[in-house]
């Protein structure tokens, strides 16, 4: 089932690809490399496929069942990414805090994801915690556009707030 999912890699046809390693990933048998690799690219093609609950499932089950092997900086990014996608911004925020590797792709991710969790207290009216994550994408300057609107939002809060000197 795994090299059934690497040839239908290799021939674009991820849906089934996705399916193999699904299958691949299930099979009970002795833990070699081949149960950790289909896990690693269950997740990464479900991501591929924008499936991001999906392969945020599988990303997880990589990297806590197999912490040491050779795809975890990749699946790390990933499931950071992933869990962006899934608009479910606090368990990305956590995710990434607690991640003891960070690559520039995931303060990337980061940089993202408290800029839109900012938006979403902004828009409830909540202007301290908007600030506090605005903050926390500021200090994390990977992309520019996302600097810039960070800093615009940021203003808007304080003038909402009447701090006209901030």
């Amino acid at each position: 089932a795994y090299y059934l999912g690497l040839c239908y890699l290799k021939n674009g046809n991820k849906p089934y690809a996705v399916n193999a390693f699904v299958q691949s990933a299930k099979l009970n048998f002795d833990e070699t490399d081949i149960k950790p690799m289909a896990l690693f690219y269950a997740g990464k093609t479900h991501f591929d496929l924008r499936n991001f609950d999906d392969a945020a499932i599988f990303l997880k089950d990589y990297l806590k069942k197999y912490p040491d092997h050779a795809h975890h900086q990749e699946a790390n990014e990933l499931l950071g990414e992933a869990l962006l996608n899934t608009s479910n911004f606090s368990d990305a925020i956590a995710y990434v805090e607690n991640s003891k590797t960070k690559s520039k792709r995931l303060n990337a991710t980061y940089q993202k994801v408290t800029f839109y969790k900012g938006m979403e207290h902004f828009n409830d009216g909540e202007f301290e915690k908007s600030l506090q994550l605005l903050e926390k994408s500021l200090n994390h300057p990977i992309s520019g556009i996302f600097t810039q609107k960070a800093n615009f939002w940021k203003g808007e809060a304080l003038s909402l707030q009447k701090k006209y000197e901030e």
